[in-house]
């Protein structure tokens, strides 16, 4: 019998819930010269994004409160390298800049920007070097799943939403399993006062 945890992580966007299926392989990732570690992140399986045309490789994923700030430390390769830290939006867009030089820690106010997805950015001479995803919240989410479960079998997720903002609207509910290999998508359906969806494991 094949059995792996289900460790839940939560993300909003038009409200995603993200399952991790965790095996017991790891995947080694290289170090690089730049390193980037942002407040309140959780480790997720390593996937790429791309941020203007280039694609990169993450393993984590910020999250912060609406109206809050938050920090981003940087491992920079000299100690007296001069560097920026953008902060984009779901539109690839620049919203906020903040400098650091060598090893450092800067923050980055939140408190006039929207729920959703973000994308921070290390870039030394106009070249970007790390990225690193966040998500401001817009819900509180609630997320029922068994702890475990069995390759071949299905099991249900069901979640509550409590929104943080009265002009969001929920247009959706989504469930994400993700591995190290593999991911798919769920929508779920609204039941009541939460929203419910059954995961295939095959």
């Amino acid at each position: 019998m094949d059995t792996k945890p289900v460790l839940a992580i939560v993300t909003v966007g038009l409200v995603t819930v993200s399952l991790l299926m965790i095996g017991t392989a790891g995947t080694a990732v290289a170090d690089e010269e730049y390193q980037i570690n942002v407040q309140g992140s959780v480790d997720t399986p390593t996937r790429d994004i791309t941020l203007r045309g280039t694609t990169y490789q993450v393993s984590a994923i910020g999250k912060a409160e609406p109206d809050s700030s938050i920090e981003v430390t940087v491992t920079a390769p000299d100690p007296n390298q001069l560097y920026r830290v953008y902060l984009y939006n779901s539109d690839q867009q620049p919203v906020v800049r903040e400098t650091g030089t060598g090893n450092d820690t800067v923050t980055f106010d939140l408190s006039d920007r929207t729920p959703g997805t973000y994308m921070f950015a290390i870039q030394e001479q106009g070249t970007t070097q790390k990225v690193h995803p966040l998500v401001i919240k817009g819900y509180e989410v609630t997320l029922n799943t068994p702890d475990s479960t069995t390759v071949g079998d299905s099991f249900v997720a069901e979640i509550s939403l409590d929104k943080l903002n009265d002009t969001l609207s929920t247009e959706r509910v989504e469930v994400v399993v993700a591995g190290q290999e593999t991911q798919m998508t769920k929508q779920a359906t609204e039941d009541g006062d939460t929203y419910t969806t059954t995961i295939e494991t095959e």
